[in-house]
């Protein structure tokens, strides 16, 4: 396949499978509890018992950051998942019902949804929810949502006016088969692209937000609740905040290179946001 010639997308994909099975066999692969707490080993430099060192309570930060990746992608996959289904869904039915009521309707709570940007939508929606798992899930939802239901209507406008459309219509075919079969299979290159594309988006706005004390609570382990405690300790434990940084750079930059390249694959006519 021409795909796994691309050099980027293959390093890309080779370093998304070794973050998901790492994630995964987190338990497994972690050599301590990510919540036991040794006082007398707190702020240690990595050494042959912490291979990435210690945090302020003593605990292990390579289970800590095994575990914090866990959660990181747990949260980035269900949040992504969600909004990528339902603005699929809303994008196809609009897109299918051009220049009607339902179109229109579907037009004017987007473009109130996309008057606030990405990171400010998540967290207005926390600070009014609270912080905790479900709420950030649900911002990050809101926030990505109306970006796939812009993209995949555009798409579907354009295959709604395209003549096979219309012989299937002459034919019979319902409006239910239309937008499952012809429609849905014609706009899987454009929504593929922007799952990994902004499947980066979505794990930038849970660190974020966890950074800001808006997303997973302590003590669950997470990529944001890794930088935000290791930003109290940047001159004394350096290695707290670089450790995490270093899981959100590696994931976000293995999810662009598979991104671009399937972009460059597909050259799906995609919204910049």
């Amino acid at each position: 396949m021409g795909l796994f010639k691309n050099i980027p997308c293959t390093v890309g994909i080779v370093l998304l499978l070794l973050i998901c099975i790492v994630a995964i066999l987190a338990p497994w692969l972690a050599p301590f509890s990510p919540s036991e707490m040794h006082i007398g080993n707190r702020l240690e430099p990595p050494s042959s018992a912490h291979k990435l060192g210690t945090d302020q309570f003593g605990r292990d930060l390579l289970s800590r950051l095994l575990f914090g990746l866990r959660t990181t992608i747990l949260i980035g996959v269900t949040s992504l998942s969600t909004a990528a289904l339902s603005g699929t869904a809303i994008g196809l039915i609009a897109g299918y019902y051009h220049n009607t009521w339902v179109d229109a309707l579907v037009v004017k709570v987007v473009d109130i949804m996309m008057t606030l940007p990405t990171m400010v939508m998540g967290i207005m929606v926390v600070a009014i929810l609270g912080p905790g798992f479900s709420n950030l899930l649900l911002a990050i939802v809101l926030a990505l949502v109306p970006r796939f239901i812009k993209l995949i209507r555009s798409e579907a406008i354009s295959i709604r006016e395209s003549g096979f459309i219309e012989a299937s219509l002459a034919l019979g075919a319902s409006p239910k088969r239309i937008i499952l079969v012809h429609m849905f299979l014609n706009v899987l290159s454009s929504l593929l692209v922007c799952v990994t594309l902004w499947g980066a988006t979505a794990i930038l706005i849970e660190t974020s937000l966890t950074f800001l004390g808006l997303g997973v609570r302590p003590p669950t382990a997470s990529l944001g609740n890794i930088i935000r405690q290791g930003a109290n300790y940047l001159t004394t434990a350096p290695w707290m905040i670089l450790s995490g940084g270093a899981g959100v750079t590696i994931t976000i930059y293995a999810l662009s290179l598979v991104g671009e390249s399937l972009r460059d694959v597909f050259d799906p006519r995609i919204y910049s946001s």
